[in-house]
């Protein structure tokens, strides 16, 4: 165990609920996960499954369903913690592994908003109309995509290969970030109160405001880098 800690702390944090909790926590599986002989790969499949179910689930709008559904979201990033784990101690990064986790994340970040819209469709909530909470959900899948196609654009510009725009010292973007990184167990706050609707029309206007300030910060990159 004390080797998995050393060598698998992140050494430039993103977030700090990623650093001080996410991150420790994965150190344990990732000790189950190497003993077994489980590899890296095989784990971001498995985190994306949960993570495909989780979204399924959520769809189905039922209390119930939705609490089992936030469960198996959190579990996809922990475990999206633990396939790098594996990789760095067993020394088997390769460009596949890093492309596969990143389609992988990328495919749950931008279902599961739909799969809660289609939820509060299917069981409305505060009396606002079913379509507008389908429409939250679409929206707030594309802004996360535009916004990850936008970070990734920027990071072309800045040729930053890690994070692009992200590792800035800007206050707002690490605010961003945390709000990022928390939403798996703000989203499993709200589904055991039962208001999963405020969760969507909240995190809707939190990627709207984002999504505005990453693509300044993308635009102004740009008209610096040409001058």
């Amino acid at each position: 165990m004390p080797e998995i800690k050393n060598r698998c702390i992140d050494r430039h944090p993103e977030d700090i609920w990623t650093y001080k909790v996410i991150r420790p926590l994965s150190w344990y599986p990732t000790w189950v996960f190497l003993k077994l002989g489980i590899r890296a790969n095989q784990i971001t499949v498995c985190g994306f499954l949960l993570g495909i179910l989780g979204c399924v689930l959520l769809a189905f709008g039922t209390h119930t369903f939705i609490i089992l559904g936030a469960l198996l979201i959190n579990s996809n990033y922990l475990l999206d913690r633990c396939d790098g784990n594996v990789a760095r101690m067993t020394n088997t990064t390769s460009q596949f592994g890093k492309i596969l986790d990143v389609y992988c994340d990328y495919t749950i970040d931008t279902l599961a908003p739909v799969c809660i819209g289609i939820g509060l469709y299917l069981h409305p909530a505060f009396g606002i109309p079913s379509i507008a909470y389908l429409a939250l959900g679409l929206s707030l899948s594309l802004i996360r995509s535009l916004r990850l196609n936008i970070s990734s654009f920027t990071s072309s510009i800045t040729k930053d290969v890690t994070s692009g725009i992200i590792n800035s010292n800007n206050t707002v973007i690490k605010v961003g970030l945390a709000i990022i990184a928390l939403s798996p167990i703000i989203l499993l706050g709200f589904a055991l109160g039962n208001a999963l609707s405020i969760f969507l029309i909240s995190y809707t206007l939190i990627a709207i405001c984002e999504l505005l300030i990453y693509s300044t910060i993308a635009l102004t990159k740009a008209r610096k880098d040409k001058k």
